[in-house]
This record gives C-alpha cells, sequence and structure tokens, in this order.
C-alpha cells in the first residue's frame, strides 16, 4: 500500500496533488473529495510514531513522536483502491488524518496525527457498517487528550530527511546514539578511567648511552682525513720537549705573594740571653 491517496476515478496518477494528509475539518464539515470515503473507507495505519520536523531560522531539525511506554501507535487514516489506465494490478492507497496539535507539542507544529489510543477508538473508527460519518467519529479527531497513554518527544539525526536512507538508528535520540553526544563522552570517561589505573611505567632509552670519547695525540680526527689511504701520524712529543718556555721578554708576569720570616726567634734569644 503506498501512501499518499490516489482516488478511484482517477485515470492517472496526479503527483501535483498533496493527499498523504486529509485535515480532520475537512471530514466533519463534509464535501471536497474525501466525502466519498469517510464513511466507508477508514483504516489505521500501524507504526512505531511519527517526523516532525522542528524549524529555526533557516535549519530543520527533525523529531519523532511516540507512545512513551514503547507500544506501536495506530494512526486513524483513508484508503482507496484504483485501476489506472494501462496497469494490470490495482493500487492500493492510503492517506492520514491529522488534527491541530495539542498544547504539548504546539512548540513542535500546528497539527498532528489522530491517534487511535484505546480499543475502543480503534473499534469505533474501522467500524464501516453504517457506511456514514458519524458525531461520534468527529469527537474522536479532536486533538489528542490521553493522560494514560504519555508520548515523548525528541531530536532524531538530520540523516532523516535524506531520501534513499534507512536505519534502524533514526529513531533513536540523537544524544543516545553511538556516534551521538552521550556515547562521546562514555568514551572519554572510559579512557580517562583506564589511564587512571594502570600502573605507571617508567620509559627506557631505546638509544644505548654514548661510548666514552679516548683522545689520542698520536691520531688524526676522522674530519682531518683528506681521502684514502693511510694517514701520516703526527710527531709525539717527548717529556723533554714539553719543558715549559720562560716567559718572553716584555711579558708580564704576576709575582706571588711573598711571606716575611718572623723576628720573634730573635727575642725569645735574646730574653734568655738577659735573664742568664
Amino acid at each position: 500500500m503506498k501512501w499518499g491517496l490516489v482516488p478511484h476515478w482517477s485515470k492517472h496518477e496526479d503527483k501535483t496533488l498533496n493527499t498523504t494528509n486529509a485535515r480532520s475539518e475537512n471530514l466533519i464539515e463534509g464535501g471536497g473529495m474525501w466525502a466519498s470515503l469517510k464513511g466507508k473507507r477508514r483504516c489505521a495505519v500501524v507504526c512505531e510514531g511519527y517526523y516532525e520536523w522542528l524549524t529555526k531560522g533557516k535549519e530543520k531539525l527533525p523529531h519523532f513522536t511516540k507512545h512513551k511506554d514503547g507500544r506501536l501507535m495506530l494512526l486513524a487514516g483513508l484508503y482507496d483502491c484504483v485501476l489506472l489506465e494501462g496497469e494490470t494490478q490495482p493500487l492500493w492507497t492510503f492517506t492520514i488524518v491529522t488534527t491541530a496539535a495539542n498544547k504539548d507539542f504546539q512548540w513542535l507544529h500546528d497539527r498532528q496525527p489522530v491517534i487511535l489510543s484505546t480499543q475502543s477508538e480503534l473499534k469505533t473508527w474501522l467500524d464501516t457498517t453504517s457506511q456514514s460519518w458519524t458525531k461520534e467519529l468527529s469527537r474522536m479527531v479532536q486533538p489528542y487528550n490521553n493522560p494514560a497513554a504519555p508520548l515523548e518527544c525528541y531530536q532524531v539525526p538530520k540523516e532523516v530527511g535524506k531520501v534513499g536512507t534507512e536505519s534502524p538508528t533514526f529513531i533513536q535520540p540523537v544524544s543516545q546514539r553511538k556516534d551521538g553526544i552521550e556515547a562521546m563522552f562514555s568514551k572519554q570517561k572510559s579512557k580517562s578511567s583506564q589511564i587512571k589505573n594502570s600502573p605507571t611505567k617508567r620509559k627506557r632509552s631505546s638509544t644505548p648511552p654514548p661510548a666514552p670519547t679516548v683522545k689520542s695525540e698520536t691520531m688524526d680526527s676522522e674530519d682531518d682525513v683528506d681521502g684514502p689511504g693511510p694517514s701520516t701520524p703526527k710527531k709525539v712529543k717527548t717529556s723533554q720537549q714539553r719543558t715549559q718556555k720562560s716567559p718572553q721578554k716584555g711579558s708580564r708576569v704576576s709575582p706571588g705573594k711573598t711571606t716575611k720570616p718572623s723576628s720573634n726567634k730573635g727575642q725569645i734569644t735574646s730574653f734568655f740571653a738577659k735573664s742568664m
């Protein structure tokens, strides 16, 4: 069955008509294209919930509305069947009846589907024995008001609006998805706890300590080698050749401190000589 009702008198599918929804006000007032359907071709559309887009400036954020207890949602609808020209199989289509949004959902949109939340409502809506529209049906297509079966609404990913994309995660709240905000923070928290609980290990250097450098006066350094072949060793100075040279004439040499000899010895000797 296809969403978007095509009336039984159609010869071709007119895609310019917007028949995905049928306003409850038009059903109550009578007349129009729904007059021949509302009394005898009513149906219930079974779903988990419905999408609606919240407009914020230039941005449209998709939201999903469902029963809070997780039960399936039953929406009031109308259906029809037509055999289009050139086709061999009949085309079954349907539309969803909408009404004004209740006060709890006016922030999201001014309209919402007519929800059949009880067994008695479902039975009354599907009972077409009278082939007519009644006052009881008019009372049923009012804004949703059933405290015993509350609804919940939350934002879902923007991929919902992309044609050809389908995923069961599209009805999950953005914050609870595996790639959502809560998942991101929980992963970060898990990583930080693992780092805190893991023992601290001292890092070992992968490079060995440098070997001690030994200077030799008899060998040239690598930088002094001009090319291949044996290098000529430098002459080694002997201990006799390493004698310190006397300062050159004219150079200044700072003299060391000199200590004057003490004259106490003479004084002591003269003291004993006088006493003798």
